[in-house]
């Protein structure tokens, strides 16, 4: 944090586009040798494969698919040459750069373009203005950069000042273009991503590839947790985890022998390694190895568990997309396969021991988010049949914590200040005055800004110009008074309820009842709860139990 703190502030205004994320991509199957990066008969980089890996990350909720080896450049000694026949801009025959960028727009995933530069930085900096422009007029907003070789042409090392100049060329003229910037075989981190935020990531260490063709056998198993006390004492490191087949039978279907380079880990590491090794970027090679090698185990993503730590309230990574519990056996069976159930159950202590002492803020965070509390509902369920009992406390806390933000998901969501202000067309002072007087209900986030309910808010009439808080409001607020906090007056107020049921004998929430106009039911409902003498009432109607 020191050499962080040491670095000027942001040089960039507005950073709402700059996007952590999780993504799968064409890479590993070069490293384990399912595919080349130079053209040929294995090329990875065809339109269709792209493709495939973007319906996958599409269908599992990632943000982003890396394609590596698309650019001509990569046939003969590319690295001998220093990479100087590497065009930024131009594409192998069979792979249609623009189809892809449209396709990949299209399914809502982020392309990530790959510039490995072999240490030719003169080639790479004379194509830096138009690379970007073409990858920018695509809608692409990601590239990872590469440094494969030991020196440059005129023998500038990879930490010299030299190359500290290029970086930091490099970040931005990224930052001018929109574009986040990824870097393997970097520079140390100095902090310099305090100033250029869009420096998300990088490698500057044995990743995983070496797992697939390091020549002393691949990363040993301990070698993760020595990183926590040298290469991330710099910063994030970007270590792609993410691989499934961990014998590497894949092209032959032979797995490999102990002494060649193989994925030293289990399962349960390479779901783990997403949370503990902290990067805002994090790829992985799962739809090469995931699907093949593992099709019982449709976890697809049980890996997104890393996302339910955005629900922790601690310094933990930042997350990106919504999260999607699959841990099925199949989509359409609800059982958990005996290898998925034993995977689930050891990330779900996990997941309990972080999520369990989360704060309502942070959940309302989460839920703003838009990030889905499926898994972490589940894996709470899981942690129930845990050898060692946890907290009843805590664990009922968790539960809490889940229902808020299953509710609030359930009636609408919720819009942030700034989204309020512009739905409802008011000034900040005005819903401010709003929030203190009781008008609407704010749930506090825990930056310390408020989020708003969408279901408090009725929609135009004729008379109105925009949505307008139900005026019932604030006579609930003065009934409520203290007896409960803003987060349990949503989960009742969002709760169905038997005595709210409508003519069909449906049960209701409350603020449906609001927009039918039945305000003396829910008056008579909410004043039952916090009266005093109907404490042992139940607070919230029966429900039947959640199942996965």
């Amino acid at each position: 944090m020191l050499g962080l703190n040491l670095n000027p502030p942001s040089r960039i205004a507005d950073t709402k586009w700059i996007t952590p994320m999780t993504y799968d991509g064409i890479w590993w199957g070069m490293h384990a040798g399912l595919h080349t990066w130079p053209s040929g008969p294995k090329h990875g980089a065809t339109t269709e494969n792209a493709k495939r890996y973007i319906d996958f990350s599409a269908a599992n909720h990632l943000g982003g698919t890396l394609v590596e080896g698309w650019n001509v450049g990569w046939n003969g000694d590319w690295i001998g040459t220093h990479g100087s026949g590497f065009s930024f801009t131009q594409a192998y025959p069979d792979y249609d750069l623009r189809a892809v960028a449209s396709y990949a727009k299209a399914k809502g995933i982020s392309l990530i373009m790959h510039n490995e530069t072999a240490m030719g930085i003169p080639n790479y900096e004379s194509q830096l203005d138009s690379a970007f422009s073409l990858y920018r007029s695509l809608g692409v907003t990601a590239i990872k950069s590469g440094y494969v070789n030991d020196k440059t042409a005129d023998g500038n090392a990879h930490t010299g000042q030299y190359m500290v100049r290029h970086h930091r060329k490099v970040i931005e003229t990224a930052a001018h273009y929109g574009i986040t910037v990824n870097a393997h075989e970097p520079i140390m981190d100095t902090g310099e991503r305090r100033t250029w935020p869009n420096m998300l990531s990088r490698e500057g260490s044995r990743g995983q590839e070496y797992n697939a063709g390091g020549p002393d056998g691949g990363n040993p198993p301990e070698h993760e947790t020595i990183l926590f006390f040298t290469r991330l004492l710099a910063g994030p490191m970007e270590y792609t985890p993410g691989i499934f087949d961990l014998v590497l039978k894949r092209p032959t279907g032979t797995p490999r022998t102990p002494d060649q380079p193989r994925v030293r880990t289990t399962l349960a590491k390479q779901l783990a390694d997403y949370v503990v090794l902290y990067s805002p970027l994090a790829g992985g090679g799962v739809s090469d190895t995931l699907p093949v090698a593992h099709p019982y185990l449709d976890v697809t993503y049980a890996l997104r568990y890393r996302q339910a730590c955005i629900l922790t309230g601690v310094d933990m990574p930042i997350l990106d997309q919504p999260l999607r519990a699959v841990v099925q056996a199949s989509p359409s069976d609800s059982r958990l396969t005996p290898v998925a159930e034993a995977v689930v159950a050891r990330v779900a202590t996990m997941v309990y021991q972080l999520v369990s002492h989360a704060s309502p803020a942070a959940v309302m965070t989460a839920a703003v988010s838009g990030s889905d509390v499926a898994l972490v509902s589940a894996l709470a369920d899981l942690v129930g049949v845990e050898s060692q009992q946890p907290d009843p406390v805590a664990l009922a806390r968790l539960r809490g914590h889940v229902s808020l933000a299953a509710r609030v998901a359930e009636s609408g969501g919720v819009w942030p200040a700034d989204k309020a202000i512009e739905q409802l067309n008011v000034t900040r002072s005005t819903l401010q005055n709003w929030r203190t007087s009781r008008r609407v209900v704010a749930l506090e986030r825990d930056d310390g800004s408020f989020a708003y309910p969408v279901a408090q808010f009725q929609q135009p009439r004729s008379d109105m110009t925009a949505p307008r808080p139900y005026p019932a409001l604030m006579q609930l607020g003065s009934i409520v008074g203290d007896r409960l906090t803003a987060e349990e007056l949503v989960v009742l107020l969002a709760t169905p309820q038997e005595e709210l049921a409508n003519a069909d004998g449906r049960s209701r929430t409350a603020f449906d009842a609001l927009a039918a106009g039945d305000v003396d039911a829910v008056v008579a409902m909410v004043t039952r709860v916090v009266t005093p003498a109907d404490a042992g009432a139940p607070l919230l109607s029966k429900e039947p139990p959640r199942t996965i």
